[in-house]
């Protein structure tokens, strides 16, 4: 059963990250070993519930826009048009 979530996501900047989460996260990104940023994004993150809802929000429609089974759908068709 495909679920919906509406989540802010702090990650690290891995090109696949980046790919999926956009240059509008980067501010959420944090360096593989740098637990003190992961830590602070956390923590801003649970100090400010409309930031969460905000971020999360943009993140599902991103996510809807980019990567949904309608939109895989519609590039292979496309593909197959051209």
């Amino acid at each position: 059963m495909y679920r919906e979530y509406v989540v802010p996501i702090v990650a690290a900047p891995t090109q696949a990250n980046l790919d999926v989460l956009g240059k509008e996260n980067a501010p959420w990104l944090f360096e593989v070993g740098g637990a003190l940023k992961l830590a602070d994004r956390r923590l801003g993150l649970q100090l400010s519930p409309n930031l969460r809802t905000q971020l999360g929000t943009a993140n599902r429609t991103k996510a809807i826009l980019g990567f949904s089974n309608n939109h895989n759908i519609e590039e292979v068709d496309a593909l197959f048009a051209s």
